[in-house]
């Protein structure tokens, strides 16, 4: 019996050991695995006189993208030489660079400029710049120009779709060329295109939008169109709409049928077309837009609302809601309308300054017309708190139309402005005392020391647009001068932090000297 209980064990023992053994020589197995994998992506590089018949190095690049992409396997990159790319580097494709390969999770297939801002692709107004329907991707530092198309194709700067895509230090200039006829309607171009996939990140671009680029039916139409894409990012691009052109219903950033996405720290300038700067809404096609953030934006010089969210029903079956919005933190001077609440049913609006609102309206409205369509109990419900406004030229904040649910507005500062036709019991009307006098239209992204600790809870009143925000979250991390401010100015004429040159600050000197930590 003892012989047979120790044979047992040993046994155990012997079983227990194999599966250990086999279990140690996979982990082994698997991290020499994962180690050769790192070991192995490969680097490549094609220029614009290069040869498909070179070695795709740096000494031998490859001359098409075409070529190139046969190669590409997850965790390699795609390096562009300095130079000018055109119809010659991918004869017969629907874009110069027209990206075929994906990575994968942890190992995005990497395409880059050697130095950034040296590298054009100029779509020569026949074809796009860049067109991907790919996963993990990450395109970096390349100047995209004069991108163009036909029919529905309407020349998007660069159109994308897939998963887990990032788009970082691109600048986007000249698009929308088109040979759309003048009936056939209007021309939906943007400059980032996002038709679809999720988790996609554009940060630190800039795009300049030339007015007058379709000569048959209006200008392009969009800085950054995100479509239908859940789960993304547009983070600190600068979009410049230049004066003049005649597009349809211009948008800075159109977060459209898309959900859980978040617009920080942008910056839209002089979009004098009769646009909006930002707008969240519904998708036509039976999706709704919930849970977006709009934090630490600014809007300036806009034609239409600097920040508006909308949903309204028609033919399809209703209703088709915007839910759940947060807009906090941004700052909005000099547009004809502030911000509106047009249709979302649970909004916040906290922290905001809007400043020169010259339209006649509120600074801050929230209205819902009835309609047919709409679902019976159908309310839009707001928050409007520790926002300061500045010579508005209607009411401060007001509420009007049907369907209004429930308008919780307090601390809120109304300066030279009317008030709220709700005032809450800790509104002030306080001078604020911006100092434009040093800082230009800077000081508006500081709370003055008049508005600091009014707010709820001990906070201030307004925003602070110096440092950056991070998925929503205000950082110690500066956000000037601006980070692409160089290449902007050089590539554009346009200074986005500096006055004399176009931008927002007369000077930065004293701005941090109290760095929180």
């Amino acid at each position: 019996m003892l012989f047979s209980e120790r044979g047992y064990k040993m046994g155990a023992f012997l079983r227990t050991s194999g599966r250990m053994a086999v279990f140690s020589f996979s982990v082994v197995a698997y991290i020499f695995i994962s180690f050769m994998a790192d070991a192995s992506a490969a680097v490549y590089y094609v220029a614009p006189r290069g040869s498909d018949f070179a070695a795709g190095t740096r000494r031998a690049p490859w001359g098409t993208f075409a070529h190139a992409m046969n190669f590409l396997r997850p965790g390699d990159t795609l390096y562009l030489l300095d130079g000018t790319y055109t119809l010659r580097n991918n004869p017969g494709q629907p874009a110069i660079l027209y990206v075929t390969k994906s990575g994968r999770a942890g190992r995005p297939v990497k395409i880059r400029a050697l130095h950034e801002g040296k590298v054009i692709v100029d779509g020569q107004k026949r074809v796009l710049c860049y067109q991907s329907r790919r996963n993990y991707i990450e395109v970096d530092g390349i100047n995209f120009r004069s991108s163009g198309g036909s029919g529905s194709n309407w020349g998007h700067g660069m159109d994308l779709a897939g998963n887990h895509v990032t788009i970082r230090r691109c600048t986007i200039k000249g698009f929308g060329y088109n040979n759309l006829s003048a009936a056939s309607g209007e021309n939906n171009s943007a400059g980032i295109n996002v038709a679809g996939g999720s988790n996609i990140l554009l940060e630190d671009n800039a795009i300049f939008i030339n007015a007058g680029t379709n000569q048959h039916n209006g200008s392009p139409r969009m800085g950054i169109n995100l479509y239908e894409s859940n789960y993304s990012i547009v983070r600190r691009n600068f979009i410049y709409w230049q004066p003049g052109g005649d597009p349809a219903s211009p948008k800075g950033i159109q977060v459209y049928g898309a959900s859980d996405c978040i617009v920080e720290n942008n910056i839209i300038a002089d979009e004098t077309n009769g646009g909006d700067g930002i707008f969240i809404w519904y998708n036509n096609y039976n999706s709704h837009s919930s849970n977006n953030g709009a934090y630490g934006n600014i809007v300036m010089d806009s034609s239409g609302w600097a920040i508006w969210t909308a949903t309204q029903p028609n033919h399809n079956p209703p209703p088709f809601q915007v839910h759940g919005s947060n807009i906090s933190g941004n700052v909005l001077i000099g547009c004809p309308y502030g911000l509106r609440n047009g249709g979302d049913n649970a909004q916040v609006m906290k922290n905001n300054t809007i400043v020169n609102i010259r339209g006649g309206i509120p600074g801050i409205s929230i209205c819902s017309f009835k309609q047919s369509g709409y679902r019976a109990g159908y309310t839009l419900n707001t928050e409007a708190s520790n926002n300061s406004l500045l010579h508005c030229r209607g009411a401060g904040i007001s509420a009007w139309g049907s369907y209004i649910g429930t308008t919780n507005e307090d601390y809120n500062n109304f300066s030279t402005s009317g008030h709220s036709e709700k005032r809450g019991p800790h509104d002030k009307s306080i001078s604020p005392n911006y100092d434009t006098h040093t800082y230009g239209n800077g000081a508006y992204l500081m709370v003055p020391i008049t508005l600091r600790g009014l707010g709820q809870g001990g906070t201030g009143i307004g925003a602070t647009v110096l440092y950056e925000y991070q998925k929503g979250a205000l950082t110690t991390r500066h956000l000037w001068p601006w980070p692409m401010e160089h290449r902007i100015l050089d590539e554009f004429g346009l200074s986005p932090t500096w006055q004399q040159n176009g931008g927002l600050w007369k000077t930065l000197k004293g701005v941090y000297h109290k760095r929180t930590k």
